[in-house]
């Protein structure tokens, strides 16, 4: 029925004033719908408060299936006091797929400003001019802070154990050739090494050349890692108080 029912107004509110049975069978037809219109890699969201979402997921389980249930999102509507106990300061945001195999996503990242301490693992630099170097000491403890403009990163070998087909192939690195260890490999095709070779991705320490990872070139922390990190903080500066 597409007409434009008087419900259909308030379909928003959790209550209704002839029961929640009412509320959940009106919003299961709506559901339904929803799945059939929605493509194979397309998602349902239902935003409902702390009193009747349990029953709201009993509902999309139903229609969805228990096995397309992505996650339950927390959003916080309010900070503010009001009440003799535990406010609910916060409405759930319930995230269905039609097809969990195949639902589409795109994970949100944060940039992060570079820290020595925490990124401990990057502990060179790429200067202004080029040049490259080991961070000092003082710079990796933050003691004293990294030129303008410098690009830290981290290399990693690009051995790995065991031998394999490539483990005798040598990789050319400025013109000198290279050769895995005894019963390594390169974890990467040889090839592929060479090119990000050229154009600065691989750096020669002693006789062995490493991959460069530039901090800058990570695409940073997951939105939902970021958030999580972040309400820890608080409960900690809470604590501390």
């Amino acid at each position: 029925d597409a007409t434009r029912q008087p419900e259909q107004v308030r379909a928003f509110r959790d209550t209704w004033k002839l029961g929640i049975h009412s509320y959940l069978a009106y919003l299961r037809d709506r559901l339904v719908a929803d799945r059939e219109l929605l493509t194979e890699t397309g998602s349902a969201f239902v935003q409902i408060g702390a009193e009747n979402v349990h029953l709201v997921r009993c509902v999309m389980d139903e229609v969805f299936g228990s096995e397309n249930f992505i996650s339950l999102i927390t959003v916080q509507k309010t900070g503010q006091k009001s009440s003799k106990t535990v406010d609910a300061v916060s409405d759930y945001l319930l995230w269905f797929a039609k097809n969990q195999e195949v639902v589409r996503y795109r994970q949100i990242f944060l940039r992060q400003d570079f820290s020595p301490i925490t990124h401990s693992d990057y502990r060179s630099l790429e200067l202004q001019d080029g040049t490259r170097r080991p961070m000092t000491s003082e710079e990796r403890l933050g003691r004293i802070a990294i030129p303008n403009n410098a690009r830290p990163y981290q290399s990693v070998s690009l051995h790995s154990q065991d031998r394999t087909d490539n483990t005798e192939i040598p990789v050319h690195i400025n013109g000198m050739p290279y050769k895995c260890p005894p019963n390594r490999h390169w974890s990467n095709d040889p090839h592929v090494i060479e090119k990000a070779g050229k154009i600065g991705l691989v750096e020669v320490q002693g006789n062995t050349p490493r991959r460069v990872t530039f901090f800058d070139h990570t695409p940073g922390v997951s939105r939902s890692a970021s958030l999580s990190r972040s309400a820890r903080n608080k409960e900690r500066s809470a604590r501390s108080r």
